[in-house]
């Protein structure tokens, strides 16, 4: 199987387990504080560092998301209002995806098949 596939599956499995945890921002209705470039980035970033610890049979340490979004400049409280936002709005959340999906598919990453 190849590490793109597995990345993607990762990616969702990580996703959908920060939407469920996540409950809305109250209030906050004029959209998410991250443009969704930097919101993009941030996704594939942390994907990218879960994935290599999936890889690599080791656990995702806690702090790596912390680590991640310090990386790029992105106060961890805009990062959940961010994803609070997408999940009131599930078709924003989709084209966020399918950006995030694109830029993992073109990653130069090595083939995890034996």
């Amino acid at each position: 199987m190849s590490l793109r596939l597995e990345l993607r599956h990762v990616g969702f499995l990580l996703v959908f387990s920060i939407l469920v945890g996540c409950a809305p921002a109250a209030g906050d209705r004029n959209g998410p504080p991250l443009a969704d470039s930097t919101f993009v980035s941030a996704l594939v970033a942390l994907h990218v560092a879960d994935a290599s610890a999936f890889a690599e049979d080791r656990t995702p340490a806690v702090h790596v998301r912390d680590s991640v979004l310090t990386a790029l400049d992105v106060p961890a409280s805009d990062y959940e209002a961010t994803l609070a936002w997408h999940v009131e709005h599930p078709e924003a959340l989709t084209a966020i995806y399918n950006q995030v999906l694109d830029r993992l598919n073109r990653l130069d990453l090595p083939d995890a098949s034996p």
